[in-house]
């Protein structure tokens, strides 16, 4: 029977499987992972929250290895995708005692996602950074989470670096993050043009502008920036960065 419920889950029929996974249950009280695969099937796809937890907590008891990362990373998932965003801090003790002996990228990116929620944007960037060395291909809401709170704190390079990623992994969300993508370019552009017109310095932002053309595929305007900040500029380092930038351009 428990064969049955994977075939529901493989054609996506989660209301079938959830009702296999319970025939399985009544069957046989012990069996750990039909609660686990039926608390999944609660979280991911019915959000029935309440079920989702009970069934964690009753694999937990059964589980040789007890209250485990897997059980806290479990509750964490609930409490942050159920009831955002009222039980947020719930949604961080546990992921967080889960990290404790647990290296899941996924965990990280969703205690990113929690902080990010609450506008903690220093623990979400630890976190976000965190899931990416584990696995830079993980999720693109990560990329685009992150680019997010780059865009917040005027650092335009680096949003548009992490949308970019975002794009070429061509997740659900690609509609949206090209848009955000387009969105955050304009607003970048509109920033850097006005340091230009009040700084004495204008070296730096036109390398920083050029730069935000560049990820845009802007090339020609790119180049522009690129040679205008040489023309300006006396510092060797920049002036060697920008060389660089220019001969990846063509």
């Amino acid at each position: 029977m428990q064969g049955k419920s994977y075939e529901w889950e493989w054609i996506k029929d989660y209301d079938k499987a959830e009702e296999n996974y319970s025939k399985v249950i009544d069957l046989d009280k012990n069996n750990k992972q039909a609660y686990f695969n039926r608390a999944q099937i609660r979280l991911l796809y019915l959000k029935n929250c309440e079920g989702a937890i009970s069934d964690i907590n009753e694999e937990s008891e059964l589980s040789s290895v007890g209250w485990n990362s897997t059980k806290f990373s479990g509750l964490g998932l609930v409490y942050l995708d159920c009831y955002k965003p009222s039980k947020l801090e719930k949604a961080i003790y546990y992921l967080n005692k889960s990290i404790d002996d647990e290296h899941d990228s996924y965990v990280f990116a969703k205690l990113g996602e929690a902080y990010l929620q609450k506008n903690d944007y220093e623990n979400a960037l630890k976190n976000f950074n965190h899931a990416l060395e584990l696995d830079k291909r993980i999720w693109d809401a990560v990329y685009s989470y992150r680019g997010s709170i780059y865009q917040k704190q005027k650092k335009y390079v680096d949003s548009l670096i992490d949308l970019n990623n975002a794009i070429k992994l061509k997740g659900v969300n690609y509609e949206n993050v090209k848009k955000e993508f387009e969105q955050i370019y304009k607003e970048a552009i509109i920033y850097y043009t006005k340091k230009i017109e009040r700084e004495s310095n204008k070296s730096i932002s036109y390398f920083d502008r050029g730069r935000i053309h560049k990820i845009y595929s802007e090339k020609e305007k790119a180049k522009v920036d690129f040679e205008q900040c040489l023309k300006l500029s006396t510092d060797f380092l920049l002036i060697e960065k920008v060389q660089k930038e220019i001969d990846e351009l063509f």
